[in-house]
């Protein structure tokens, strides 16, 4: 029971810090400055603007002249490598296998037997055969222009 009562006073003293404190009453008071710590403001603001912009265009200029090198090194490279005059070879199945799926999905003919068949076309795209959720709806006839 003495180490309850204990920690209960320690508690209560750390929240002791914690406590709020009565705002001062009355109007703000300015601060007056004198004129040595204006212009000594002025001047340390004034100096720290100039010694960024320094620096700023002193990177930029090393940094100019390593882009320089760079640019020279792959000029010599490229010199120095044969170009191949090879021209690649374009496949285009992808791009018809594409564009076969998008017809047979959007195309749907009028009569049942067509409309059968869009259907085994269509299935011919999927690994596996999709779930049907929506039986039994009538398919509107479309064409994909």
């Amino acid at each position: 029971m003495t180490k309850l009562k204990q920690f209960c006073d320690q508690f209560k003293y750390f929240l002791g810090h914690y406590t709020r404190r009565p705002k001062k009453k009355g109007r703000p008071r300015l601060l007056k400055a004198n004129k040595k710590t204006v212009n000594l403001t002025v001047l340390s603001g004034l100096a720290f603007v100039l010694l960024v912009g320094l620096l700023g265009s002193i990177q930029a200029m090393t940094l100019s002249s390593k882009v320089t090198n760079l640019e020279n090194a792959v000029s010599k490279a490229k010199k120095t490598t044969p170009t191949a005059s090879t021209t690649p070879t374009v496949d285009n199945r992808l791009q018809y296998y594409l564009n076969d799926f998008v017809y047979y999905y959007f195309t749907i003919p009028e009569d049942s037997d067509g409309q059968a068949t869009q259907a085994k076309k269509l299935l011919e795209f999927y690994g596996a055969e999709p779930n049907i959720l929506s039986q039994g709806q009538t398919k509107t006839p479309s064409k994909l222009n």
